[in-house]
């Protein structure tokens, strides 16, 4: 897709938005950014399911992602765990297969990655062999009200000094990672 196709996309889009009577065309801003956004998350997930696009290509990195210690011993949700490290991120973009790889996890130094849950099957992380004592994320799905989603590094009883982490991939809207410039 050229840059005039891409520009003509996002004027038929706003105009399509504004019941295509407008006389002046003049945008805001924010308006032509939100679109932009929106037409490359769009190219980015029909390019992926055609297996036509490398997402790791796309990978912001948000160094110093702080952790808060948690004490979850009463959430349902996390029966066998009863303290996390809760760190919040931007809005990753959603894959048709949701894919794992739109998102890595590793120590400040690089040393160490984590594997990254996003369903409950990280419940079953302590009965694997190789496994059970490595500390894993788990991300959950649904966001918080700024539109964050919350992740929590768990399992860390070989890591209870870590403060921050690492964290590579793709948001659905690059600006909110921070340190973005154009």
């Amino acid at each position: 897709m050229t840059l005039t196709q891409i520009a003509s996309a996002i004027r038929n889009h706003i105009k399509d938005g504004l019941s295509g009577d407008v006389a002046n065309h003049s945008y805001s801003i924010e308006q032509l950014e939100q679109e932009i956004i929106l037409m490359r998350n769009k190219i980015l997930m029909e390019r992926s399911r055609a297996g036509k696009v490398n997402l790791k290509q796309y990978y912001q990195t948000m160094a110093g992602v702080i952790l808060e210690p948690e004490d979850i011993s009463g959430n349902p949700k996390f029966k066998a765990y009863k303290r996390a490290l809760k760190f919040t991120i931007p809005r990753i973009l959603s894959t048709v297969n949701d894919d794992y790889e739109v998102i890595t996890a590793f120590t400040i130094d690089n040393e160490r990655s984590f594997k990254i849950y996003r369903t409950t099957d990280y419940r079953d992380h302590k009965y694997r062999v190789k496994t059970k004592r490595a500390p894993f994320i788990y991300l959950d799905t649904s966001m918080d009200k700024d539109g964050n989603i919350p992740g929590w590094l768990m399992n860390t009883t070989s890591y209870e000094n870590v403060r921050a982490i690492t964290l590579q991939g793709v948001f659905a809207n690059p600006m909110d990672v921070p340190g973005f410039t154009i």
